[in-house]
């Protein structure tokens, strides 16, 4: 699947969405709780492109955040600690790292981390 792949500049643009600015992406959490296997799942391109398209992607230097790596490797962290910026760098970051690791965003899909962190962004988005 092909979809253009920008960024925002200024990471507090996200603190003025509404529910009704992310709904693409949120309509993809059912998909996501209905499905089985994730591996060659249409659902995995899906998600990126609401990624971009919903323009939660931020621009930053991903690679070097070593808080968002840890909270990605923690199996029992609380997402609902995060801000919603938090929220979408670690989305930016797991689907950024797609690049590098073959078949990755299968695995936060799996682990329910990509479910988690969009159920969560829902919550604090709808506050």
């Amino acid at each position: 699947m092909s979809f253009n792949k920008t960024y925002i500049e200024d990471e507090k643009l996200i603190l003025d969405y509404t529910s009704k600015d992310l709904k693409p992406l949120f309509d993809l959490i059912p998909k996501i709780k209905s499905t089985e296997n994730f591996i060659e799942s249409p659902l995995i391109d899906e998600f990126q492109k609401m990624a971009y398209d919903t323009k939660i992607m931020i621009n930053f230097d991903w690679n070097q955040w070593q808080e968002g790596n840890k909270i990605i490797l923690c199996p029992d962290f609380d997402y609902s600690l995060l801000d919603e910026i938090e929220i979408c760098k670690l989305i930016t970051a797991v689907i950024k790292s797609e690049d590098f690791i073959d078949n990755g965003l299968v695995s936060y899909f799996e682990e329910g981390i990509i479910l988690d962190l969009l159920e969560t962004l829902e919550n604090k988005i709808k506050l």
